[in-house]
């Protein structure tokens, strides 16, 4: 699976989070350090392992700990439309 930002949200960095708004839905996120790692290293597209692999190389966590990471926001997010699956490239 590769994931991407989703585009329509107006975003504000808040010391270590990130608020997020999406004026045409009417919605409101706030991300928590964690999750704001993770957006922000969403800014190019990746795979989940991928972005487990950048987490474990610029913070101090263990595998285990961003994958659990990864996978929460992952699943919360894509539900919430903070990010969108994007289709692999087929040769």
């Amino acid at each position: 699976m590769i994931l991407a930002q989703q585009t329509g949200w107006l975003v504000s960095h808040v010391g270590d989070e990130v608020l997020m708004l999406n004026i045409d839905r009417g919605e409101y996120v706030g991300l928590n350090p964690s999750g704001a790692a993770i957006w922000e290293l969403l800014e190019a597209p990746k795979t989940v392992p991928a972005l487990i692999d950048e987490l474990v190389a610029q913070f101090e966590v263990t595998r285990d700990q961003a994958t659990a990471d990864v996978d929460a926001f992952v699943e919360t997010a894509l539900q919430r439309g903070v990010l969108v699956e994007v289709p692999e490239a087929r040769d």
